[in-house]
């Protein structure tokens, strides 16, 4: 059987409903096609933060921000080789993303003032109420049903092959004529054999994100002529909680904030090893290089109450049965919960607080400190590191058209996401800024969605 529509998205994550929810409002008849039983990808296993520059969120609590800004904060993280045009592009669009999402969408967004997370210099996250990405996955899924969008699940997509003014999308079952694709299946961290070959620091760490990701739009946007980049790039996560009985997994992340708050991170031997202000993916390489896989985040009262006030995932953590956050009044009796050297930890502890008073500048070079220095009753967390998404795939331009070896665009073919080289830089895990992820899979998604669009009525 052979059907026929103007746009069709491979992959149904937060970049293909974008995509198909911005390409029907504007009059396309879409069709989005999904591997795996569930939509979602790793936009549902995310916390939902969406970078704006510039938005009316910001304005409204007085905070002063531009794309500019914005721009300035991501080569800060990423270094001077960002894809300049690409990260131009979607910072510049990134407020109109936010509002567009709130306004036209469906999703309820609202700016998150309480931490900025790595890199930025401003408040600039928005996020759903319970900061889950699953949230804005149902809104965007209402959203797209509501406009006629034909959503399959359970449906890998086999095929992409141009076929005069029209492309063939196939399935194993059938095969569709679309003006213009797609490509949005996220990255490749689920294929073991591509991570240990692209990025082989990566291959020991255990794989968090959505099981559908594969690198199968890579595979399909190469073979159409696409050029891939940033290969060896990827989005670590330093700090999985590892529940006393439970497995470790999406649902165990360790939320970020407890050491932007102030909290510190030692070795099983008690030692402090790093400044984690770093942030949770560049912290990835300390884990690496200074542990066995396992290491250990300490902390107080103030700011586990802190984090559970805000974040549904972490007090889910906190309130198991089998919890890995573990409480004593002194230090001797935390390092004890988990076999600690007690004098290394004290030593390591007493240090910390001595560079958050001020009295010291901090060994490892941390210059803010949150709510430290830290106050009894403390808590102990036992984590792994791990690797959610990768970050490197198929090179496009600022309309979010693939682009050729030459640089030229591929006609009628798109990506987004995690299918793309992303914006944090050329490789490993240090370029990444939070919200990175959810703005490239949003944002062009958005990007893509209204330039074939609009293409359709030229």
């Amino acid at each position: 059987m052979r059907n026929r529509g103007t746009w069709s998205s491979s992959g149904g994550g937060g970049c293909g409903l974008a995509g198909a929810v911005r390409a029907a409002q504007l009059g396309a008849q879409v069709l989005l096609l999904e591997k795996e039983p569930d939509l979602g990808g790793n936009t549902a296993h995310s916390i939902g933060s969406v970078p704006g520059a510039g938005t009316r969120f910001q304005e409204a609590a007085g905070i002063a921000d531009s794309p500019a800004q914005f721009v300035t904060d991501l080569r800060g993280q990423a270094g001077e080789h960002l894809d300049d045009p690409v990260a131009d592009r979607l910072c510049g669009i990134s407020a109109d993303l936010v509002h567009w999402l709130v306004d036209e969408a469906g999703v309820e967004l609202s700016l998150t003032e309480d931490y900025m997370h790595i890199a930025h210099s401003v408040n600039r996250l928005h996020n759903p109420p319970n900061r889950e990405g699953i949230e804005i996955v149902r809104y965007l899924e209402a959203t797209a049903r509501a406009l006629g969008v034909q959503i399959g699940t359970g449906v890998p997509v086999t095929g992409v092959a141009p076929d005069g003014h029209l492309m063939q999308v196939t399935t194993a079952t059938t095969v569709y004529a679309a003006r213009n694709v797609l490509l949005a299946t996220d990255g490749f961290g689920a294929d073991r054999e591509l991570v240990a070959k692209q990025i082989p620091e990566a291959a020991r760490l255990p794989y968090f994100g959505g099981p559908g990701n594969t690198g199968d739009g890579i595979r399909l946007g190469e073979q159409l002529g696409g050029h891939t980049a940033s290969m060896d790039a990827m989005l670590g996560y330093a700090a999985m909680a590892q529940p006393s009985e439970g497995p470790v997994s999406f649902e165990t992340m360790f939320s970020w904030t407890v050491p932007e708050k102030g909290g510190i991170f030692v070795t099983a031997a008690g030692h402090r090893f790093g400044d984690e202000s770093v942030g949770y993916s560049a912290f990835t390489d300390e884990v690496l290089a200074h542990t066995e896989g396992v290491s250990y985040a300490v902390f107080d009262q103030r700011i586990l109450d802190h984090v559970c006030a805000y974040e549904k995932r972490f007090r889910l953590i906190a309130q198991r049965t089998d919890t890995p956050i573990l409480r004593a009044e002194e230090p001797h009796a935390l390092a004890a919960h988990y076999g600690l050297p007690a004098a290394a930890l004290a030593a390591s502890m007493t240090a910390y607080n001595a560079a958050a008073r001020g009295d010291t500048a901090d060994e490892h070079g941390r210059t803010g400190f949150g709510f430290a220095p830290l106050v009894a009753p403390f808590y102990i967390a036992k984590t792994v590191p791990g690797i959610f998404t990768t970050q490197g795939g198929l090179r496009i331009d600022a309309d979010a058209r693939v682009l050729s070896t030459d640089g030229a665009p591929i006609p009628r073919l798109y990506a987004g996401g995690g299918t793309t080289a992303g914006i944090c830089g050329p490789s490993g895990a240090r370029g990444y800024v939070s919200g990175n992820g959810l703005l490239s899979a949003l944002g062009y998604g958005y990007l893509a969605g209204g330039h074939a669009a609009r293409s359709l009525l030229q």
